[in-house]
């Protein structure tokens, strides 16, 4: 299963006790990419900053993630993939059809439609993201 949202696999992180979550102020420039440096070479949990401190010495409302797709299972996890080229061979397969099989059999290549619909942008008149308002 791939997630929609970032959330979403955040969520899904927690449950699985893979996100660590600091509380405490953190400095964006020093000491956040030190900390995810640290847990990235040791294949350590996603990190959550809830109060990054940015380069101005304000808090920002925003936290900061890290570490997310850290390591193969969990960039695996994140895809929905069950090994590592199946994402390689799908877009493989959609870049040089059977057309032979799919003039024979139409319906083998359902799947193959499915993902070539799902793969491009989807243009939408209001986005989610236009919906957040942050404070001056």
């Amino acid at each position: 299963m791939a997630w929609k949202t970032l959330r979403r696999w955040m969520n899904h992180l927690d449950d699985r006790g893979e996100l660590l979550r600091i509380d405490r102020p953190v400095d964006v420039v020093y000491e956040a990419g030190a900390i995810a440096d640290l847990l990235v070479k040791n294949d350590g949990p996603a990190i959550l900053f809830e109060q990054p401190r940015l380069a101005d010495g304000t808090i920002s409302s925003i936290p900061l993630l890290m570490n997310a797709f850290g390591g193969h299972d969990r960039t695996l996890r994140a895809l929905g993939a069950s090994h590592e080229t199946e994402v390689g061979d799908r877009m493989v397969a959609m870049m040089k059809p059977d057309i032979g099989l799919y003039m024979r059999k139409p319906w083998k290549g359902l799947p193959l439609l499915r993902d070539a619909l799902a793969m491009p942008p989807k243009k939408v008149r209001k986005g989610k993201g236009q919906r957040v308002r942050l404070p001056n």
